[in-house]
Formats: C-alpha cells, sequence, structure tokens
C-alpha cells in the first residue's frame, strides 16, 4: 500500500468522525452521563472517566477518544489512560435510539494544563541605574504555558501589586507570552525589588492552591538629586566669641558633595556638609553658601549670618552689682547670726573660764520658786569663781562685769526651764524625763557651764535614737510585707478549695502577726515624729546650724549606675524606638559605609544598643513577610552597629566617640572577614526565629480552627471522620456522594 492510500483512509476516517460526531443530539432528554462531568489533567499525567447509560440506551452504546483504553460493565464505560498526550482529547460518549437511528452523545470537557518553563522580568532595552522621573519598560516573559486563557500575569514592586493582566486566548498548546508595564521611577523607589508572577487560575476542579511560578527579582538603582535634611536657618544671629555651626547635611544618589563660598567669595577648603567656626568675630558675619551637588543636580543654601558684639561695659557693671549684693547679704547675716543665734556671749569668754562648771539640778529648780533658782545659780558662781586679792583694778572690774552678764543669763534660764516644766507636766505627765533631759541641755550649754565634749556626746545619743527608731520601723515595714504576702497565699488557698485544720490555724496565726506589726508600725511612727518635735526645740548652735549643704566629687569618679529591671530596659526600649523609628528604618536602609558614617555624625543618638535592637526586629518582620533583600540589607547595618558596640567596649569609651574608627578599621581583610562572618551568622538566627514565630502563629490558627469546629462533648467532626474504619467511609461516601 502506498502513501497515497494510507493518507486517504486516514482522512477518510477522520471525515466518517467528523459526521458521525456531528449527527450526535447533545440536547437529548437520556443522554450519557460523565463521571466527573469535567477534567483538568496535568500534560503527562494519567487520566481516567467513567460515562454511564440508562438501562433502555445499550443499543449502539460507545465512547470515542483518541488516547488510552475502555472497559464496558454493563451501563458503564469506564475509560483510563496512563498518560496524557494530547493537548485537546474531547473525548465523547454516544449510543443509538431503537426506534431511529438519531445518536444521543455527550462530551466530556478536558483541560490539559502545563506551569510555566520558566518566568523572566527585565527592563527593556536598559542596564545599570535608572533616574528619577524618566519612563522604563518592565517586561515580565512567561515560557511555555497552557491554556493561555486560564494564565494570570501579576507584577510586584516588593509586596505591593503594581499591574495584573489577564490574557485573552484560545491556544491550548503552549506558548510563550510577554507581559509589559511602564514605570517611572522615584527617589523612594531605589533598592526596590521588581518581579512578577503567573498563576493558572483552572477553577474548582484544578489543582489547589493554583500552580504559581514566581520570576527572579530584580534591585532596582534610581538616581535622584540632592534632598536637603531638615529645613537649615537661613538666618543666624551669634555672639562674637562664640563658636558657629553651619549644617547643610543632605542626601542622595550618587552620594552628594559639598563645597561652602565664604562672605568674601572665596571658596573654603572645607567639603564636609559641615563648617565649623571656633570663635567668630565681626569680620565672619555675612552670606555663606553650601552647594550640595551629584552627577543628578545640585542645590545651594544659604546662612546670613549676623554678628553681635559683646558689650563690655554692661558686663562689668552687672558683675560689680552682684559682688555688692553678695557682700551686703554675708554681712546682714553674720550680724543677724551673732545677735539672734548665739546669745549675749562669744567663745573668748568659754574659754577662758578655769574649770567646768557644775549644773544645777534641774529637778529641784522646778519645783521651788524663781526666787530659789537664781539662790541656787548666785551660790554655784560664787563656789566656783571666788574672789582673788589679787590682780589689778581692770580685771576685777572685768571679773565682776562678767559674773553679773552670767547671773542675769541664769536668772534668765532658771525662768524659762521653769516655765517649760510646768507646761510640759501639765500637759503630759508622762514626760517627766524628756523635759528633765531637755531642760539639762539647755541649762548646760549656758556661758556659765559650758561642756564640748559632753555636748557632742548628747547629740551624738540624740542621734543614734532616730537612727535606732528609723531602722525599728524599716524592719518592722519590711516584717509586715512578709507577713502580707503569706497571708495572701493562704487566702489564695483557701479560695481554691485547699481546706484543712492546719492551714485555718496557719492563717489565724498570720492575721494575728499583720494585727501585731501594723500596731507596731504606728507605735514606732508615733515615737519618731515625737523623736522629731523634740530635736525642733533643741536650741541652735554652732554645730546643728553648721550642716553640709551639699557634697559632690568630679575628678576621677566614676558614677555608680544603678542597674536596670527588665520592666524598665523594655520601657526604655520602646520610648526610644517611638521616638527615632524613622531616622532607624532610614539607616537600615543605607548600603555605603561612608553615607552610614555620614549619617550617623548627623544623628549620633542612634548609636546605642536600643537601634541594633530595633533593627534586629526589623529583619524578623521582613523575613515574615518574605522581604529577604531587605532582611538582609537591615542585618548589615545592625551588624554594623553591633560591631560599633562591641568597639566602644573593648576602648572603654562612649560608641558615639568611636563609630569612625570602625568605619576606617571596616576596610582591612581580617576584619571584614569577621564582619561577613557575623552577618550570616545573624541572618540564619534571624531566619530561624521568623520560622518559629510563623509556626506558632499557625499552631493557633489551627487550635482556634478546631475550637470554632467542635461540636456536642467537644468532639472535633474532622477527627472522628479521619478515625472512621475504612468500611465506615466507604459507607458514608455512597450514601452522601452516589459512588465510590
Amino acid at each position: 500500500m502506498s502513501l497515497s492510500h494510507i493518507l486517504l483512509v486516514v482522512s477518510l476516517t477522520d471525515f466518517l468522525y467528523r459526521i458521525h460526531v456531528d449527527a450526535c443530539d447533545r440536547n437529548c432528554a437520556d443522554k450519557p452521563v460523565f463521571t466527573p462531568s469535567r477534567l483538568v489533567v496535568k500534560y503527562g499525567d494519567p487520566v481516567a472517566a467513567n460515562c454511564s447509560v440508562c438501562e433502555n440506551c445499550l443499543y449502539l452504546f460507545g465512547l470515542e477518544t483518541p488516547l488510552g483504553e475502555q472497559n464496558q460493565n454493563g451501563t458503564t464505560i469506564s475509560w483510563k489512560a496512563p498518560k496524557m498526550t494530547e493537548w485537546d482529547p474531547a473525548p465523547s460518549c454516544y449510543y443509538t435510539k431503537k426506534d431511529s437511528d438519531d445518536q444521543c452523545c455527550s462530551d466530556l470537557p478536558i483541560t490539559v494544563y502545563q506551569p510555566p518553563d520558566n518566568v523572566l522580568i527585565r527592563f527593556d532595552g536598559h542596564t545599570g541605574p535608572m533616574f528619577e522621573g524618566r519612563y522604563y519598560t518592565l517586561q515580565c516573559e512567561v515560557q511555555k504555558v497552557a491554556p493561555i486563557e486560564n494564565l494570570i500575569v501579576t507584577l510586584y514592586k516588593g509586596q505591593t501589586a503594581l499591574d495584573k493582566q489577564p490574557y485573552n486566548g484560545t491556544y491550548k498548546k503552549p506558548v510563550t507570552k510577554i507581559y509589559n508595564l511602564v514605570i517611572t521611577p522615584r527617589e523612594e523607589d531605589d533598592g526596590a525589588q521588581y518581579w512578577c508572577e503567573a498563576k493558572l487560575e483552572l477553577g474548582p476542579e484544578g489543582p489547589q492552591p493554583p500552580p504559581v511560578v514566581i520570576s527572579q527579582k530584580i534591585t532596582a538603582s534610581v538616581h535622584y538629586k540632592p534632598r536637603l535634611q531638615g529645613s537649615p536657618h537661613s538666618q543666624i544671629t551669634i555672639k562674637a566669641g562664640s563658636p558657629l555651626l553651619l549644617n547643610c547635611s543632605a542626601w542622595g544618589n550618587p552620594s552628594p558633595s559639598y563645597s561652602w563660598t565664604l562672605p568674601s567669595g572665596s571658596p573654603h577648603s572645607s567639603s564636609s556638609n559641615v563648617l565649623t567656626i571656633d570663635s567668630v568675630a565681626s569680620a565672619n558675619g555675612g552670606l555663606y553658601t553650601c552647594s550640595v551637588s551629584n552627577s543628578r543636580g545640585t542645590i545651594n543654601v544659604e546662612f546670613n549670618v549676623t554678628v553681635e558684639e559683646i558689650n563690655i561695659i554692661l558686663i562689668i557693671v552687672i558683675v560689680v552689682v552682684s559682688v555688692a549684693v553678695v557682700a551686703v547679704c554675708v554681712l546682714l547675716y553674720c550680724r543677724y547670726y551673732r545677735t539672734k543665734r548665739m546669745g549675749k556671749y562669744t567663745l573668748k569668754d568659754v574659754f577662758r573660764l578655769g574649770r567646768q562648771h557644775t549644773a544645777v539640778p534641774i529637778t529641784e529648780g522646778l519645783e521651788k520658786s524663781p526666787l530659789s533658782v537664781l539662790f541656787a545659780v548666785v551660790l554655784s558662781v560664787s563656789q566656783q569663781f571666788p574672789p582673788t586679792g589679787s590682780g589689778t583694778e581692770n580685771l576685777r572690774t572685768e571679773g565682776a562685769s562678767t559674773q553679773q552678764r552670767e547671773l542675769k543669763h541664769e536668772h534668765r534660764s532658771g525662768h524659762r526651764l521653769q516655765r517649760l516644766g510646768s507646761h510640759l507636766c501639765v500637759r503630759r505627765r508622762r514626760c517627766d524625763q524628756p523635759v528633765r533631759r531637755h531642760a539639762e541641755l539647755v541649762q548646760n550649754e549656758t556661758p556659765a557651764s559650758y561642756n564640748i565634749q559632753a555636748r557632742l556626746e548628747r547629740m551624738a545619743d540624740f542621734q543614734q535614737r532616730g537612727d535606732d527608731l528609723e531602722n525599728s520601723i524599716a524592719e518592722c515595714k519590711r516584717l509586715l510585707e512578709e507577713a502580707r504576702g503569706r497571708l495572701k497565699e493562704l487566702e489564695e488557698g483557701m479560695n481554691e478549695g485547699e481546706e484543712d485544720e492546719e492551714r485555718e490555724a496557719e492563717l489565724k496565726k498570720v492575721q494575728a502577726e499583720v494585727r501585731k506589726l501594723k500596731k507596731d508600725e504606728k507605735m514606732f511612727e508615733k515615737m519618731i515624729e515625737e523623736h522629731r518635735r523634740e530635736e525642733k526645740k533643741l536650741p541652735w548652735d554652732v554645730d546643728t546650724i553648721s550642716k553640709e549643704g551639699f557634697s559632690k566629687s568630679v575628678l576621677n569618679i566614676k558614677p555608680i549606675q544603678k542597674e536596670e529591671t527588665q520592666e524598665e530596659k523594655v520601657e526604655k526600649h520602646k520610648t526610644f524606638v517611638e521616638m527615632y523609628a524613622k531616622e532607624i528604618k532610614h539607616f537600615g536602609m543605607l548600603r555605603r559605609c561612608d553615607d552610614s558614617q555620614k549619617y550617623l555624625s548627623d544623628n549620633p543618638h542612634l548609636v546605642c544598643e536600643e537601634t541594633a535592637n530595633c533593627l534586629v526586629v526589623f529583619c524578623i518582620d521582613f523575613e515574615i513577610d518574605e522581604k529577604h533583600a531587605l532582611m538582609e540589607q537591615v542585618a548589615h547595618q545592625a551588624i554594623v552597629m553591633k560591631f560599633i558596640l562591641d568597639l566602644a567596649g573593648t576602648l572603654a569609651v562612649d560608641p558615639r566617640g568611636c563609630f569612625r574608627q570602625f568605619f576606617s578599621k571596616i576596610k582591612t581583610s581580617y576584619t571584614k572577614t569577621a564582619f561577613d562572618h557575623e552577618l550570616e551568622m545573624l541572618k540564619a538566627r534571624v531566619r530561624s526565629c521568623a520560622q518559629i514565630r510563623m509556626e506558632s502563629a499557625m499552631k493557633e490558627l489551627e487550635e482556634e480552627e478546631k475550637q470554632k469546629r467542635l461540636g456536642p462533648g467537644g468532639l472535633d467532626p474532622l477527627e472522628v471522620y479521619e478515625s472512621l474504619p475504612t468500611h465506615h467511609l466507604l459507607l458514608w461516601r455512597v450514601n452522601y456522594s452516589g459512588h465510590y
């Protein structure tokens, strides 16, 4: 048989098949039924379906398909193919009616799909950095995908969908398509990642979730002209002799350069963003111009500086007046102190006394009349200073006048003590001892019986008694807190149902202890209050009014730093992040070491441990959001901050003063190797932490779904269904699905 005969037979067969198919009635009442009614099959996978007809429809019953094998069993034909090799198979099941030659048939719709072999993204006709404000075409190429009518392509910038493009076509076989999107990059697009996603939406019969292929990510580099940081003050007024600092910090891509023009019109040698003059003079006033430029443009910032001369005469007048006022205040205070606080005697009178004076017994004096007190004082003084016949008249006159002053002072002291003792004893009978002690203290501090050593000992005893009371009330409060804690634990145990005789007895014992400690606390507070009132009644002298105002040491003394609690650290970190979140995020996005160094120079408050911790948190958030490139970028800056803090700890200096040393050392090969090693370790830890957080979130979500599914008795329907035996599952499927 020749080749022409073979082609003729094939053509005739196809012609007869088409005539047969076209003659079928697809709207008949008892048309064949396919199970399932629709198939979605991946190219190359096995496929199977069943065709069923009614009992009276077995006359000329069959199935037409270009591949696979058939097996008829009664009213059902089973069809299966081990491998789908056709893109449009279209199986047809038919039968012929007995009373006529009409045929009734049904078609099985089959969608044969193939995910894309590859998805590519690129900028059409452009490589390298892009310029702000220009138009660029972003292309997404999807290679060998079928069917094209079910394909949806979405282009992304980061996690933001830029465009979603379906395709209207009827191609069954794999094809390659290119999707275009015109974009205009801006400053905030610098470092953004572009990618595209190809998804096959095949309906509920298709695979779930739908097949998705993602392209690689390309990072955009956008060049833009410089932008100023903040709004610099164009009008500056400064005093002569003060330091002048002009700041025109800016950012841009590429990094901008700086040049300064002085008021005289000549350029300045500084190429930094800050111009500093240690001490300004009138000649330094005028218009300063800062030019910030890169390959994309130039901006100029002008500073109009006005220098004010210092009025030397006014300063001298103010200093002289201040010194005069201080001198007058000191003089008035000295006169007031001598006349009102130190009494009618001087220290030379005290030290001229030959021996100690004998104190007048106050307890007896209070019970006698003022006349008897005066007699006792005169007798005591006459015994201690007997008249002598030797010496000049001047000495006798001076001794007599001195004794007269002492007698008058003793007389006034006796009256004052008698009134004080009578008043206190009438008010409170139990205060005899404090009144007696206070009276002796006042009496012994008069010039006639001045005893410095005894007075100092009494002051020390009085102070020690106050310290003992403070220590006692502190210990009482500590014991009271412990007892309250035990009482709270016992009460909680009683509320939870743990009741027994021993616990009730212990509870009563602790309650009694708490009441006793409260009573003791009130008693100590009352004693301390009495001690303070007694202290206020003490007379003023050189030692009581001369107390240390303040004490401060500055040189060679390291301040004692209180260790912060965990709650204080958390609150400090939270406050810092709320204040500087924007600056920290900007620092985390910097790529070049020079940019990072300049930014830290302008924001030295960011050189701290809180910034490093915040950057690590950003890394974990980006990893959870699958922003891997941003995570790696921020992790790089986190390691930069960690190395700066470690260097500061090694040198024992403030981190804000050593970050420039780090940026100079990072250029060496040894430091760069250690830096890369730490960076990889941080990335691994961030990925692990993000995985743990996602797993924890998934477990919580599954637990919430399980709680929602719980039925009567707390049973999970899904777990009950999965625990059923095999024959029960088969019966359930037959009853509710109609087939195995």
